[in-house]
């Protein structure tokens, strides 16, 4: 369906009050519609059609009320602004689920850090357990080995337990066979039965499927919901900050930093995989090339290959379904073929590695110069986290205009920090060392920008 298209049909949904009820529209085009059109009739939907889900999620977590509020609101601030990484764009519940169990237990870890706090002060005693921290122990166990399973079992136990949708509905919002939805849903409420039963919790299939079922007070309050759709559908801080609390704003920057966190370390794992592939590939390669044979690569490629391809979905693959992948014998052709594509993996990997180093030197940098601004840190501070910024953006290899974007921006903060404390030094209240130091800094940064531009037009030429 034509972006257009779904638009003025999303409109006309909302304008007549049954966004929430867009069956025919999946989840995939609901989220195509708000990251390519910023549609807040699509995110309503979206809010609508999953609230209830994330809602049980927080409440199962977290004892008190607000609290659960506060995760709700958070992760669908999450959802606004991160919506273009979910991949494949069907799965917005699971990947929901997972930021809402993670905005929930991080809540609560506030929570329970301030109430630890105020008991100090106050020089309380530690309340009594409860039969009700024990039930929210058990779902939180619960959740948590939710969350470890693989996505393919995950997604149809969210869809089908949490949210209470029917094997039809599941089959045509992910797009599969009806019976696959049914055989999956099937497989993951019974690894989730022997990983309780691991834990002490035992259930049966029937018993662990009422325990997920969305309960009557699993609905999301509608003044919250109509809160999180006027907070979170801007997608900017600028506009969330009007609406959402600041306790809200912090929780969702949290857990978009412990994401990113999370998709470097998965990336590192990547690389190390396959650059240690490159190595065996090479090695394997020489064996054929001389006719020895190679007993040993093909088995270590291709575990190398599964590795790698759990760590870009999420996570290692689980022991009980190693039995449904297919290990078929590789031949030499597919072998080297194999190797070669991990090589290439590995050269994208590392220029996305790259990429976020510079990002975080761009953002640590522009941190460290409004503590400059403020007077909080010396100008060796700045000139150090410069030093950090030009070496990392320079690393990415950049050129012509791209790479002269990057020198004006410098250039930028440069002027910022001179501006700064060339009214100090006519002063008198800094010495002249910082002062000619941070002149350098500014001179050497315009000194840099004027070259790419002579570069540029020498090129144009």
């Amino acid at each position: 369906m034509p972006v257009s298209h779904l638009n003025a049909l999303l409109d006309h949904l909302r304008k007549t009050g049954v966004v929430g009820q867009a069956g025919d529209l999946s989840d995939g085009q609901l989220l195509q519609s708000f990251n390519s059109q910023r549609s807040n009739a699509a995110f309503e939907a979206l809010v609508r059609r999953h609230g209830s889900m994330v809602w049980g999620v927080c409440r199962r977590l977290l004892q008190n009320h607000h609290d659960a509020e506060d995760a709700f609101q958070a992760t669908f601030l999450v959802l606004a602004r991160k919506a273009a990484s979910i991949v494949p764009r069907e799965m917005v519940g699971n990947w929901l689920y997972g930021v809402a169990r993670q905005t929930a237990l991080r809540a609560g870890a506030t929570a329970v850090k301030r109430r630890t706090q105020e008991r100090q002060v106050m020089q309380l005693p530690e309340p009594p357990a409860s039969d009700r921290t024990a039930a929210l122990d058990m779902h939180e166990m619960l959740d948590e080995e939710l969350s470890r399973l693989p996505d393919k079992y995950r997604v149809a136990v969210v869809l089908c337990d949490l949210e209470g949708k029917t094997r039809a509905e599941a089959a045509r919002q992910l797009n599969w066979r009806e019976g696959t939805v049914a055989s999956r849903v099937a497989r993951g409420r019974s690894l989730l039965a022997k990983r309780m039963a691991r834990r002490g919790f035992k259930f049966s299939v029937a018993t662990l499927a009422a325990s997920l079922a969305p309960s009557a007070n699993a609905q999301a309050p509608a003044s919250l919901v109509s809160a999180v759709i006027k907070s979170s559908a801007a997608a900017t801080t600028q506009a969330a900050a009007c609406l959402a609390s600041a306790k809200v704003l912090a929780l969702a920057e949290g857990v978009i930093k412990t994401m990113l966190l999370s998709k470097l370390s998965k990336l590192s794992a990547v690389l190390i995989i396959a650059v240690a592939c490159c190595g065996i590939g090479y090695v394997g390669y020489v064996n054929i090339a001389n006719g020895q044979p190679a007993a040993e690569e093909p088995a270590a490629a291709e575990q190398a290959s599964q590795f790698t391809k759990n760590v870009q979905i999420g996570g290692p693959a689980q022991t009980e379904n190693a039995a449904e992948d297919p290990k078929d014998a590789l031949a030499t052709k597919e072998q080297i073929a194999l190797w070669r594509k991990l090589r290439d993996e590995s050269q994208r990997t590392l220029q996305e590695l790259m990429q976020a180093r510079a990002l975080a030197a761009d953002q640590a940098h522009k941190a460290r110069l409004r503590k400059f601004v403020a007077g909080q840190v010396t100008a060796n501070n700045i000139l150090t986290s410069s030093q950090r910024l030009q070496s990392a953006e320079s690393a990415l290899g950049l050129t012509g205009e791209k790479r002269l974007e990057q020198l004006e921006r410098q250039w930028g903060y440069a002027k910022i920090a001179y501006e700064c404390y060339k009214p100090k030094f006519d002063g008198g209240k800094i010495g002249p060392d910082e002062y000619y130091a941070i002149q350098e800094y500014l001179l050497e940064m315009e000194i840099a920008v004027a070259k790419a531009k002579s570069q540029k037009g020498t090129e144009k030429k």
